[in-house]
C-alpha cells in the first residue's frame, strides 16, 4: 500500500489529550490459572488473587527503560509492561461495544492507494470503519481518502493500520466476533503507548492502578503484563538470608 505526501494537519487541536476508556471495576474478578511459583518470580498472577487493592497500598517508584512501570506493593516489587497493559485496556474497550472513538479531522486527507481490490474492500467496509474511528471515501478506482482517523492513531500510522486490515477483513471479516477480534487486536497495538517513549506520573498511575487491581492480566495476544520479584527473592539474591 501507497501513500501520497500530503502536509496533513488537524483542524483543531483536541481540548484535552485522548485518554483511554476506563470501566468501573467490579468486585467480582475471575483469577487466571497462575504456573506455580517456585522461585520467588511470578509472571502470571495478579496481586491478593485478584482482590481489589486500597491504592494506599502500592508505590509506583518509577519507569524503567521507557517501557517498564515500577511498582513497590507489599513485599515484592511489580514490573509492569505499559505498552502490554495499555494494549489490553483498548482491546477491551473495543470489544465492550460501548466504545466511541475519539477521531479528529484530517484538514487534508490521507490518500492510500492499496489497490482496486483492497480499495474496494475497504469502502465496503466503511460504516464498520467508522465505528473504529477512521472515515474513509472513495478515491479513483485503486484508492481511498482517510478524512478522519481516531486520535490515538499517529497519522503516520494509518497507511500500515488499513494495510493490516485488509487481509483480516478479506478472510474473516468484520461479521464474524474471531474476525472483529483480530481486527481489535491490530487497533489496539497501534493506538497502546509506545515502548521507548517516557510517559508522565499519571499515566503510569492509571495504568498501574488497572493492572494492580486486577482488571488486567495479559495483552490480547496472551503476553503477561506484570513480573513480580518477591522481597526474599531479593534478599537471597543479595545474601541476606
Amino acid at each position: 500500500m501507497q501513500t501520497e505526501e500530503f502536509q496533513s494537519s488537524y483542524i483543531s487541536e483536541p481540548s484535552k489529550m485522548y485518554k483511554s476508556p476506563t470501566f468501573k471495576s467490579s468486585n467480582k474478578m475471575t483469577p487466571i490459572q497462575d504456573k506455580p511459583n517456585t522461585d520467588g518470580y511470578n509472571i502470571n498472577s495478579s496481586p491478593d488473587s485478584y482482590i481489589l487493592y486500597p491504592k494506599s497500598s502500592i508505590r509506583v517508584i518509577g519507569e524503567a527503560l521507557n517501557v517498564y512501570i515500577i511498582i513497590e506493593y507489599k513485599d515484592s516489587v511489580w514490573f509492569i509492561d505499559k505498552h502490554a497493559a495499555h494494549e489490553r485496556i483498548h482491546f477491551d474497550a473495543l470489544k465492550s461495544g460501548e466504545y466511541k472513538p475519539m477521531s479528529v479531522s484530517l484538514l487534508t486527507p490521507v490518500i492510500c492507494r492499496p489497490g482496486h481490490e483492497d480499495a474496494a474492500l475497504l469502502l465496503e467496509n466503511a460504516e464498520f470503519l467508522e465505528g473504529l474511528g477512521f472515515t474513509v471515501e472513495s478515491f479513483g478506482d485503486d484508492a481511498v481518502a482517510v478524512r478522519h482517523i481516531p486520535a490515538d492513531i499517529n497519522i503516520g500510522d494509518t497507511e500500515s493500520v488499513l494495510s493490516d486490515l485488509c487481509p483480516q477483513l478479506r478472510h474473516r471479516g468484520a461479521a464474524e466476533p474471531a474476525g472483529r477480534d483480530e481486527i481489535f487486536k491490530t487497533i489496539a497495538c497501534k493506538a497502546a503507548i509506545k515502548a521507548g517513549r517516557a510517559s508522565g506520573k499519571s499515566e503510569l498511575e492509571a495504568l498501574a492502578e488497572k493492572v494492580m487491581s486486577g482488571e488486567i492480566s495479559h495483552c490480547p495476544h496472551g503476553r503477561p503484563v506484570a513480573y513480580e520479584i518477591s522481597k526474599t527473592t531479593l534478599d537471597k539474591g543479595f545474601g541476606r538470608l
